[in-house]
């Protein structure tokens, strides 16, 4: 619900269950919604054994028209650090941002994420501490021109996740420092609808800097073609 576009990467694995309101069309053009969802990765706070995990409060407020629009989303939630029976309870805060315009044949997607990294990745849970949080920031833009039969995208986006000292984090002669793991991706995207079908071409790059050092580079290309039948 507040994974506005990117923000799923902050927050993790989606929720699969919860309790959601949405306001629907009852403001008009202003979309409301609020939820108490569980979290399903990561160990759940409250510290204490056996009592039943504090949910995930999320909550998106939304603007909508045919040629503008934007959204902003809020996330908090608790963890648990450390190995049973030793808990130590932790909370984190993140929110994303995003706009969007369709104006003549063009149209553009903007979206900020930042905050309190929950999770490093989905797989390595919580890696935070009861002193201070890790942080991760996104960023993302996608501009698309259509031309009748024929469109263009390009779009851009960059995450970076900030590891705290404070967490243990060190450079590569193990001195305490903050160190950043920032991914970007830049892509092209060209697709043509010719007679029932649409053919497609594309061409993304990315690349992982580690502490300011390049660690990976992956580019592929790649071609297309889809269609529908009925009957």
């Amino acid at each position: 619900m507040a994974n506005l576009w990117f923000a799923g990467s902050v927050y993790g694995e989606s929720r699969a269950t919860g309790i959601s309101y949405d306001s629907g069309e009852l403001v008009g053009p202003i979309n409301i919604q609020l939820g108490l969802l569980n979290p399903t990765v990561g160990e759940a706070g409250p510290k204490s054994e056996g009592k039943i995990p504090d949910p995930s409060v999320e909550a998106k407020i939304a603007y909508h028209r045919d040629t503008f629009g934007g959204e902003l989303a809020v996330v908090s939630e608790k963890r648990n650090t450390g190995s049973a029976p030793d808990y130590k309870l932790a909370s984190g805060l993140a929110y994303s941002l995003g706009i969007w315009a369709n104006i003549s044949i063009i149209e553009l997607a903007l979206a900020y994420t930042g905050g309190d990294a929950l999770y490093d990745s989905v797989t390595t849970g919580a890696q935070i501490t009861k002193e201070e949080n890790d942080q991760m920031s996104a960023l993302a833009a996608h501009i698309k021109a259509n031309f009748g039969d024929a469109h263009a995208s390009i779009y851009y986006g960059m995450q970076t996740l900030t590891h705290s000292k404070k967490n243990g984090a060190v450079d590569k002669n193990d001195n305490p420092k903050n160190i950043d793991d920032v991914g970007t991706t830049m892509g092209i995207h060209i697709g043509y609808d010719y007679h029932g079908a649409t053919f497609i071409g594309e061409a993304v790059s990315t690349t992982r800097m580690y502490d300011g050092e390049k660690v990976e580079i992956d580019t592929y290309f790649s071609i297309g073609a889809s269609t529908s039948f009925s009957s």
